[in-house]
Formats: C-alpha cells, sequence, structure tokens
C-alpha cells in the first residue's frame, strides 16, 4: 500500500476563491474543500507536464519576436 502524506495547509486568504472558482459546475459544489484543493494541484501538475513536454520535443521551434536585426519571422538557423 502506498504511504499518505498529510500536511496542514493555510488556505486563509484564498478559501474563497477556491470555492468560488467553478460556482457553475454542480459537481463542484458538492467536492469537499480538500478534493477541491487536491483536483486543483493535480491540474496544475499535469498543465505543467504538458508545457515541459512540449518544450523538450525538438519539434518545437518557437519563432522569436521581430527586432531590427531579425525582421523575418523565420528563425535565423532556418535561413530567413
Amino acid at each position: 500500500m502506498a504511504a499518505r502524506y498529510r500536511f496542514s495547509l493555510d488556505i486563509e486568504d484564498i478559501r474563497d476563491r477556491i470555492e468560488k472558482v467553478r460556482t457553475k459546475n454542480i459537481w463542484w459544489q458538492e467536492m469537499s474543500l480538500s478534493a477541491k484543493i487536491r483536483t486543483l494541484i493535480i491540474e496544475r501538475v499535469e498543465q505543467l507536464e504538458e508545457e515541459d513536454r512540449s518544450n523538450s520535443t525538438p519539434t518545437n521551434h518557437k519563432t522569436p519576436p521581430l527586432s531590427p536585426s531579425n525582421p523575418s519571422p523565420v528563425p535565423p538557423s532556418q535561413g530567413g
């Protein structure tokens, strides 16, 4: 059985924001506060993992911003 890690977390300044973030979803209103916090953490971790995967793929070439030294939207390495 996997170990469970529990800790105290002061959410006094964000509790209302957590409760109200998805007021249009009935399932959100029915969830416990701890389930809401866990859901938000999981969603954010998955988002960050996806960003890391996107940034680590060699086919993901970001176009540098246009500037006087780079007037072409094509990255200099691809010969504009």
